[in-house]
């Protein structure tokens, strides 16, 4: 018996992984006035970032990334290609953005955690 195969291709997302959907669903979540005045900003290194960022510029927001300074150059420049403006700030300190959930830096931003809310 022959069987039909589908697959879903998240490799064929705009910024190469899954990762666009849960930030679409995060920015579209939230409120959409909220984050247009306020912008939006994250800490992450990886694929959510870029992914924040690609959804962020769609959708007309500003967008912040805030990284460990031990991050390679081609990860900071891939989050820039998509739209973010990168912060780099020493390991301890981005680890407490995560901890925190907030950038006390910037605290008019909207703060989307890489995993708590996708």
């Amino acid at each position: 018996k022959e069987l039909e195969i589908y697959l879903k291709l998240e490799n064929l997302q705009h910024t190469g992984c899954f990762k666009v959907r849960g930030a679409f669903n995060v920015l579209l979540s939230h409120d959409s006035q909220m984050c247009k005045e306020h912008e939006v900003v994250t800490a992450i290194t990886g694929n959510f970032g870029q992914g924040l960022a690609w959804c962020a510029r769609n959708l007309g927001y500003s967008c912040t990334v805030v990284v460990p300074d031990t991050i390679p150059q081609t990860k900071a420049t891939a989050l820039v290609k998509y739209g973010a403006e990168v912060v780099r700030v020493p390991f301890t300190d981005w680890w407490r953005c995560l901890e925190k959930s907030r950038v006390e830096e910037l605290p008019d931003k909207v703060f989307v955690h890489p995993c708590a809310e996708t």
